[in-house]
């Protein structure tokens, strides 16, 4: 996996001042974690936005704090933003150690063509968007690729066990656990008409079933 590092300082405003930094186009940021006392940080935030689009939260990030030769391997833990205007406000760093394993999400990435929609007219039924996996910080995967050009029928379907992650990777998820499925077409409900309303009873019924009951009454 290509290596991303991102050049950060020390930050030394704190609090509401660091409004400032906003203004002049430097990221507020902290970095906590394994091993490290936590550091109030900067970075220019064009160079933070890029280096978020290609990592996300789940790919390495090596930072470079005031031009140091050793990187801290790290990953992008939060990042805040603005409700209204979606400026970037401020950003989480969390430093990894390489020795230990950490758990996180991973999305899912759906690759090729099902038969079984394209030729059969399924709808291709998704279940799982994203697991949980663990592995060393060296052996992280920014998604998991699944095929699915071999879901050729109808009712075709894949399973958490079917996902193909190596052996440095394990998934925390039910190996039974659903991924994605060809599912039959919905049937479009035929229309029901409406049930005729019974019959109004005529003006000769009425009269005639009032002058039956005078009759009985006067009898």
């Amino acid at each position: 996996m290509e290596r991303i590092t991102l050049q950060v300082s020390n930050r030394q405003l704190e609090g509401k001042r660091v409004r400032h930094l906003r203004a002049r186009g430097v990221l507020p940021a902290n970095l906590f974690g394994h091993g490290i006392q936590s550091k109030s940080l900067q970075v220019d935030t064009e160079a933070f936005r890029a280096v978020f689009a290609k990592a996300g939260t789940n790919t390495l990030v090596a930072l470079l704090i005031d031009g140091a030769t050793d990187p801290i391997p790290s990953l992008i833990r939060g990042v805040q933003r603005d409700v209204i205007s979606n400026q970037l406000l401020h950003a989480d760093f969390y430093a990894v150690s390489m020795k230990e394993k950490i758990r996180l999400s991973v999305p899912l990435t759906f690759v090729g063509v099902a038969p079984g929609v394209e030729t059969m007219g399924g709808i291709l039924l998704h279940n799982l968007e994203a697991v949980e996996i663990e592995c060393l910080p060296g052996d992280l995967v920014h998604s998991i690729s699944v095929d699915i050009s071999g879901l050729t029928e109808i009712g075709s379907a894949l399973y958490v066990k079917d996902l193909n992650v190596g052996d440095a990777v394990t998934i925390h998820a039910d190996p039974e656990e659903l991924v994605v499925k060809v599912v039959p077409p919905e049937k479009e409900e035929e229309e029901v008409a409406p049930a005729e309303a019974p019959a109004a009873p005529s003006e000769v019924e009425v009269v005639a079933k009032k002058k039956e009951k005078e009759e009985e009454e006067a009898g």
